[in-house]
């Protein structure tokens, strides 16, 4: 699945490159993601952090990462974003709301 997912991403989006990839592991059954606590993503998000990454990309819906999305760009010093943040986020511009929300990173601030 990972491989899957990078080479989507890395054919999707140009000039994007993914250097680390981290995941919850292969005994998880698929829908047990939802079950596991957003400290599980921050972990994840750290030990997929490699210095020359401009960012962070949390995938997965069914990931708890939007309570620790702030406190992890704070940590890292660069943006995170997840599945369901850029979900929030590209809903809200489609209905045209361009309220920014503090506390989900810097991607729903802007």
């Amino acid at each position: 699945m990972n491989a899957k997912a990078k080479e989507f991403l890395e054919t999707s989006v140009q000039g994007l490159k993914v250097l680390k990839m981290r995941g919850p592991g292969q005994n998880l059954a698929p829908l047990s993601i939802g079950d596991l606590p957003p400290s599980s993503a921050y972990e994840l998000a750290r030990e997929a952090n490699v210095q020359e990454a401009d960012g962070i990309f949390i995938s997965c819906t069914n990931f708890r990462a939007m309570e620790i999305i702030a406190r992890l760009e704070d940590g890292l010093m660069k943006p995170v974003v997840t599945s369901n943040q850029a979900s929030l986020w590209a809903a809200l511009r489609a209905i045209k709301v361009g309220d920014r929300i503090k506390g989900f990173g810097r991607l729903l601030e802007l």
